[in-house]
């Protein structure tokens, strides 16, 4: 098994493992690509993408995708047969009308871990009471165990390509890659968070923020980008422009979008530099400053919301950001 035999060596050497040689493997196949790859408990490795293509189960049907044509891979949670079977079994079996059953199914389905987090998820969602209490109690018993960037609930694979996004479900079981160190390997799917160009092939959404209707004083309104974003996936936002915090006043109230704590002199009560790009990350994530670039991953997923702070002289502003984006994927915006 790969991750017995190899990820321990991986983990250690990911610090220090330098990108294959661009040219080794490119003679005979022109159409290798570098990428990284991300595993499922956070370590990445370079190494250059070999598999000849995709095999991708969508509700339209079947597609078969050249690996030269492929940008970026979001995977969703693989499972095996015999797994996915044992763990609906688990789930079904929370309903028993024994006691005792009912618990070591509740017993299994912890073990499992990360792997039933998805099904208890929905369980936890049940009508009858008693099934959704039992699953909510494993959900966190899983928590409290597994980090959080391991859980995924995304049944289905996102495939970006070179023409446009793909939603679905990858078919094989492995995906073969050349390392410097390793040589060839066949990476099982269900051990692989990502795999992303690393040149030549990053996806850069550009939005521009309208300070006059996102920097209100009460920060209400925030701007859906229609950017989404996903746990541990490399998140970088560049922003430029300017803002005046004080609409029709002067130059001299200008700031850029990192913001401008001077303005705020007095006034304790602001949290964030006046002016300053601010970020979310869904409808209920905590508040970051973007500023003129930002560089991260997120340990959540949803849409990326954004919006401009506040002007500490209850006046309107005027001006805009532009941002460029990559890392996220395109999905639609709310309307407003």
């Amino acid at each position: 098994m790969f991750r017995c035999a190899v990820t321990l060596s991986l983990v250690g050497a990911a610090a220090v493992l330098a990108a294959p040689d661009p040219n080794e493997g490119k003679k005979d196949n022109p159409g290798v690509r570098e990428v990284e790859v991300r595993f499922a408990d956070g370590s990445t490795v370079r190494a250059l993408l070999i598999q000849d293509k995709l095999e991708i189960v969508t509700k339209y049907g079947k597609l078969t995708v050249p690996s030269t044509e492929v940008r970026r891979i979001e995977f969703g949670l693989h499972t095996s047969d015999e797994l996915s079977k044992k763990i609906d079994d688990a789930i079904r079996r929370l309903a028993s009308d024994t006691f005792k059953d009912r618990d070591l199914a509740a017993q299994e389905l912890v073990s499992l871990g990360a792997a039933a987090y998805p099904a208890l998820k929905n369980a936890a969602k049940s009508a009858d009471q008693e099934i959704g209490q039992r699953a909510k109690t494993a959900l966190e018993k899983i928590r409290d165990r597994v980090p959080v960037a391991q859980l995924r609930v995304k049944p289905e694979d996102f495939i970006q390509t070179n023409e446009f996004p793909i939603q679905g479900k990858i078919t094989m079981s492995t995906i073969k890659v050349r390392t410097a160190y390793f040589g060839d390997l066949d990476l099982k799917v269900a051990d692989l968070r990502g795999i992303r160009l690393t040149s030549g092939g990053g996806d850069v959404q550009e939005v521009t923020v309208d300070a006059t209707r996102y920097s209100l004083q009460d920060m209400s309104q925030w701007l859906d980008t229609g950017i989404a974003v996903d746990v541990d996936t490399p998140l970088t936002i560049a922003a430029s422009g300017q803002v005046n915090l004080r609409e029709g006043v002067g130059a001299q109230f200008m700031t850029g979008p990192a913001g401008n704590r001077a303005f705020a002199r007095g006034r304790g009560d602001m949290p964030y530099p006046p002016g300053a790009l601010l970020g979310r990350i869904g409808d209920n994530g905590a508040i970051f400053v973007i500023g003129e670039r930002f560089e991260n991953s997120p340990k959540q997923e949803g849409k990326l919301f954004v919006q401009i702070a506040p002007s500490p002289y209850s006046d309107n502003c005027s001006g805009s950001y532009k941002l460029k984006i990559s890392g996220g994927r395109k999905e639609a915006a709310a309307e407003e």
